[in-house]
Order: C-alpha cells, then sequence, then structure tokens
C-alpha cells in the first residue's frame, strides 16, 4: 500500500496518521475476514479431510508393501539357480515392467521399462558391497528425499554415493534417503 497524491486540491502524496489509520483499519478488518473464512472452511470440510487422510495412509501402507515384495524378489532372483546372463521379469504392469539380470555370480541389475516404450528409466546393481545407482530418468520420476520432494539441482548428495533408495513404480516415485 502507498501514498500518493490526488489532484492538486488536497494532499501532498506524503503519508499522514490519518491515513495511517484508514489503512490499518482496512487491514485489520480484511484480515479478520479472511481468518474467519479460513476457519469456516476447515470446518465445513472436516470429514473430508479425515477421509482423504485414512486413504492416503492407507495407499502409503499398500506403496510400501508392494515395494517390499518387490525388493524381496530382486534379491531372491539372485539365489533363485539363475545362471549369469539369465534375465528374470519381477513385475509387469499398464505402465512398467521390472527385470533382474544377473549379470555375476553376486551381481544383480535391476531394470525398470517404462512399458509402452521399452525405455530404461531406471537402473540399479545390487550386489553384496551395495546397491548402486546406475541410470534414472529425469522426466519420469518424481524425487523425493527424506520425505520432501526435490529438484534435480538439489541432487547433489548423489555425488557422494552415501544415500538409499526405494522406487515406488506405481506412484513412479524414487524414494531417497541421505544424512
Amino acid at each position: 500500500m502507498s501514498f500518493f497524491r490526488i489532484g492538486e486540491e488536497r494532499g501532498r502524496g506524503l503519508p499522514t496518521p490519518v491515513e495511517e489509520g484508514y489503512t490499518s483499519i482496512c487491514l485489520s478488518l480484511a484480515s479478520t475476514f479472511l481468518v474467519k473464512t479460513r476457519d469456516e472452511v476447515h470446518s465445513l470440510f472436516r470429514d473430508y479431510k479425515a477421509r482423504a487422510d485414512e486413504i492416503i495412509e492407507r495407499e502409503n501402507r499398500e506403496a510400501i508393501e508392494a515395494i517390499e515384495t518387490l525388493e524381496a524378489k530382486t534379491k531372491v532372483a539372485a539365489s533363485d539357480g539363475m545362471k549369469v546372463g539369465e534375465t528374470k521379469l519381477l513385475l509387469s504392469t499398464e505402465t512398467m515392467t521390472i527385470e533382474a539380470t544377473l549379470v555375476q555370480e553376486d551381481t544383480v541389475e535391476v531394470r525398470y521399462r517404462d512399458a509402452k516404450t521399452g525405455a530404461i528409466v531406471l537402473q540399479s546393481t545390487e550386489s553384496e558391497a551395495g546397491t548402486y545407482l546406475d541410470l534414472y530418468d529425469l522426466y519420469y520420476w518424481t524425487f523425493m528425499l527424506n520425505g520432501e520432494r526435490v529438484t534435480n539441482d538439489q541432487m547433489s548428495f548423489m555425488d557422494g554415493n552415501d544415500f538409499a533408495f526405494k522406487a515406488d513404480p506405481h506412484t513412479r516415485t524414487l524414494h531417497f534417503k541421505h544424512g
């Protein structure tokens, strides 16, 4: 808000205590209405928020179970009598396929492919030394770091290779833990 001159007949465009008082009353009244409106909206949609929270919690629980099952399948793939060079399909959905290839006796390469194009959107290598993220598609995945969304510019922590990650194929989200 500012003070300005209106024509020649009144005011010089400088703040005065009277104008500051009018502005203060206006802002106070507006903030009262905004706070009251916010409280009423929260009250009106309280039941919807509770239901939305339940749905989100259930879907997160289901996604975590699906990720854990997928990780278990990946580890079993290496010990399930696979021969070096053999590939097994771990998951196939309308949007993605996940395959594991035994590249050495103790090393499994996991590839996530877009079901429509067949393009590799994520590739990781798992061995006794750990799991390494070899490749990921910036445009395909949503990135989460310690539960917060991040941009590619904020992903410099990956240079140190001291992070853990999980891929959620259902929501196309890469969850990273660091620090």
